[in-house]
């Protein structure tokens, strides 16, 4: 159950609180949760005010840690992720992948800094809710220059989307098949 201990400073509200967190500390676990700059001091003065025993059943958390600890207590973290390198690659795969349609971003796109600006560009698409669709259609609709950058861009994108679409699925056959190495 959530309790919140609202008052102005010096009234006794953190007092409050760990003498709550004593007495129902006897009939299930304690979790404090604290900005992640006090949370230091507040396991300090946890076992302080309530012995070295309390780490049995209290604890104290910061929001990024109650985040990780309820991301591995439902299964989030289980999705394994790709990091950069991995995200580069893939986008290189894809890229060569449409190479021959590809004018205006053909010489740029074998350059690992265009790659790393793409994969940029592709994750702030993803953020507006932008589909490689709609700049493919965009790009039919604009003047030939611009029109050419954004089905150049669209095609990259929705290339580099279904190369990690791929690379997911190839990842999951294998560890049902039982390899090692996913």
């Amino acid at each position: 159950m959530l309790h919140l201990l609202l008052g102005r400073a010096k009234t006794g509200k953190t007092t409050r609180l760990y003498q709550a967190m004593r007495e129902n500390g006897k009939h299930r676990p304690q979790v404090l949760i604290v900005p992640e700059q006090y949370s230091h001091e507040a396991e300090r003065r946890l076992c302080q005010e309530l012995g070295g025993g309390a780490s049995a059943w209290a604890e104290v958390l910061s929001f990024t840690r109650l985040y990780h600890r309820v991301l591995t207590e439902t299964g989030g973290l289980a999705q394994p992720m790709l990091d950069g390198g991995g995200q580069l690659l893939l986008m290189h795969q894809a890229v060569h992948a449409v190479s021959s349609q590809l004018t205006l971003y053909a010489k740029p796109s074998q350059k690992a800094a265009f790659l790393e600006h793409l994969l940029a560009t592709r994750g702030e698409l993803k953020s507006y809710c932008i589909q490689p669709q709609q700049l493919l259609e965009a790009g039919d609709n604009a003047p030939e220059g611009e029109g050419q950058r954004l089905r150049e861009l669209g095609l990259d994108v929705d290339t580099s989307v279904f190369t990690v679409e791929q690379a997911k699925e190839a990842f999951l056959r294998m560890k049902k098949e039982g390899c090692r190495h996913a």
